[in-house]
Formats: C-alpha cells, sequence, structure tokens
C-alpha cells in the first residue's frame, strides 16, 4: 500500500478475484425487485430521490466494488478535511478561552464569562476527537473495500475534479434508453417473451437512471451555491483581516472557520456529484476515467 494512495491506484485493487466481486448478483437483483414490489415501501416512501427501488441491483459486482473503493476512498479525503476544519475551529477556541483566563487574573473578566469560553471549548474539542476517529474509521473501510485490511492507507490524494466537467448533457430520454439498453445486468436477464422479472427491473432501471439524472440536476445548483458561498466567504474573511491588522474589533476567528465550513460543503457536494456520474457510466457498464495526481 502507498503512502500516498491515489484513486487510480484504489481502483486498480478491484478485479473479478475480489470477494465482493464475487457475490452472487441475479439472486441480489431478484430479491430487491420482489422488494421494490411491496406495497408498504411504495407507500412509506419519502420524497424526491429518495423513494425508489434504488439501483445497486443494477450494477455489475464489479463496477459495485470499484464504486465500493471509490466511496470509501472519497470518505477519507472528506474525513480528513473535516478533521483539519474542526482542529481549525479547536485552536480558535482555545485562543479565546486562554485570552480570557489571562483578562480574569487581570480582574477585567469574571469567572462567569472564562467558564463560558472553556464550555464552549469542550464542546469543540470533543468534535475534533470525533472526527480524528472518523479519519481512522474511514481509512479501515477503504482498507475493507480494497481487501487489504491489515494495512490502512496513510495519505489519499483526492482526484481531479475537471472530470466533472463533461460538456453538454444528453437529452433526457436519450440518457435514458442508452442506459437500457447497455445495462448488463438487464442484458443478462433478456428472453424472447420477456419474463416478469426483465419487464419490472426495466421498469426500475429506468426510475433508477431518472433520479440519477435528477440528482445531478440538484447537484449542480447546489455547486453554485456553495461557489457563490464561498466568495462570500472569502471577502468576509479578507475584511476581517484588514479590522483585525487595523487594531479594530473583528471576528477573525468566525470568518476563518465560516471560510472553510464553505469549502468543505464544497467538497462535499463536488464527490457526490462525482459519485452520480460515476453511478451513471457504471449503469451503462462503464466507469470513470481518473488520471492519477501528482503525489507530494
Amino acid at each position: 500500500m502507498p503512502d500516498y494512495l491515489t484513486l487510480q491506484q484504489a481502483l486498480a485493487f478491484v478485479d473479478e478475484s475480489h470477494p465482493g466481486v464475487q457475490l452472487a448478483a441475479e439472486q441480489q437483483l431478484a430479491d430487491r425487485i420482489l422488494q421494490c414490489q411491496q406495497y408498504e415501501l411504495l407507500l412509506n416512501s419519502p420524497g424526491l430521490l429518495q423513494g425508489s427501488c434504488g439501483y445497486w441491483q443494477f450494477i455489475s459486482p464489479l463496477l459495485q466494488q470499484k464504486l465500493l473503493v471509490m466511496r470509501r476512498f472519497l470518505d477519507v479525503a472528506l474525513a480528513d478535511q473535516r478533521a483539519a476544519h474542526d482542529s481549525e475551529a479547536m485552536s480558535i477556541a482555545y485562543i479565546r478561552q486562554d485570552r480570557m483566563k489571562n483578562r480574569v487574573q487581570l480582574g477585567q473578566r469574571s469567572e462567569l464569562e472564562l467558564a463560558a469560553l472553556d464550555a464552549i471549548y469542550q464542546q469543540v474539542r470533543r468534535t475534533f476527537l470525533v472526527s480524528e476517529s472518523m479519519q481512522r474509521i474511514t481509512r479501515s473501510l477503504l482498507a475493507i473495500a480494497l481487501n487489504h485490511t491489515h494495512q490502512l492507507p496513510r495519505e489519499v490524494v483526492p482526484p481531479d475534479l475537471a472530470i466533472l466537467n463533461k460538456g453538454k448533457r444528453l437529452e433526457e430520454e436519450i440518457e435514458l434508453r442508452s442506459i437500457e439498453k447497455n445495462n448488463p445486468v438487464l442484458r443478462q436477464l433478456q428472453t424472447a417473451d420477456g419474463s416478469a422479472l426483465e419487464i419490472l427491473a426495466r421498469q426500475y432501471l429506468r426510475q433508477a437512471a431518472l433520479e440519477q439524472l435528477l440528482s445531478i440536476d440538484l447537484l449542480e445548483a447546489q455547486q453554485r451555491e456553495n461557489s457563490v458561498e464561498i466568495d462570500y466567504r472569502d471577502l468576509y474573511l479578507d475584511r476581517s483581516r484588514t479590522l483585525y491588522e487595523l487594531e479594530v474589533k473583528a471576528d477573525l476567528g468566525d470568518a476563518m472557520t465560516n471560510q472553510t465550513s464553505a469549502r468543505l460543503a464544497q467538497m462535499e457536494t463536488d464527490f457526490q456529484l462525482l459519485m452520480s456520474w460515476a453511478v451513471l457510466d457504471a449503469l451503462q457498464g462503464g466507469f470513470l476515467e481518473f488520471v492519477d495526481e501528482k503525489l507530494p
């Protein structure tokens, strides 16, 4: 296992010999379709993008495992970013608490004010410890997905998100028909007269693909929202720095944390969008092509 693991390297661990690939696929599909036909699921399903039969059963075992590796890999990258964010917040909370302690000793502030900041610091510290634990947990889950449980990846190198710039999308109906035509699981079910399982599978496949397309639309809207938020937080941070340098009271610490939060939200959305595109490709029997990032 390399010290700095790229997504391309992680995906290379998955082949037909992987234990996760060798699980039965057709029975999984039949069981899932039967579950989707149960009226309890249909009547109690939540709103948009969450009330369907799902897409997992329409993806080949090999690509299922690759998607799992990809998700686990991105989870590690997110856990690292979240831990960095929470570490920054903890440092800011500690500095505020320490300054207040000095002012209390000088008789400028009360013990009550110090206790309030100490309580905040302890909360932020616990949040950081949770994030730190998630770094270990996500690495362990990635190692399981890679079938290398005794060797946790030290660092992961986030993929180049330029792959999201896929250009103009096909019309929705063309995209749906392409998925129906090229889906490898559906191909294996095809018969001359069309079995009940094949008919239902085709219908639910189309629904799953539709939801992925709608999900991409919403995530792209979220990307635009994130971009505006980041621009605002960058400008606000610049203003706070200027006021701080002029020795005017400024919320520099909060501005820094809010900027980091905005970038973390952007990263989460980008990764969700990346997964949605990967699922769409997998539904057609393909997989996104990643180029290794330059290693440190």
